[in-house]
């Protein structure tokens, strides 16, 4: 789990990753990004009108981490 949610790297990367959704307007600026929701491993059930943008976007967000931790280098949202 530390590897993509709870180091220093990773949680700035998904504050950033929430931000741009809710920026892109795929979230509600009140919703919170959950780490059981970021990894899919609770089915999302809300009303969000694209959900289906938003799992992609985090399924790619995942595999950015995976990469970058692979290579031993932090993930860049930019």
């Amino acid at each position: 789990m530390r590897l993509f949610w709870s180091c220093h790297e990773t949680s700035n990367f998904w504050k950033r990753v929430s931000e741009w959704l809710q920026s892109m307007k795929l979230m509600p600026k009140t919703s919170t990004l959950l780490n059981i929701t970021a990894f899919a491993l609770k089915p999302e059930k809300s009303k969000f009108a694209l959900q289906i943008i938003i799992n992609y976007c985090l399924l790619l967000a995942r595999r950015h981490i995976w990469l970058a931790k692979s290579k031993e280098m932090s993930p860049n949202f930019d």
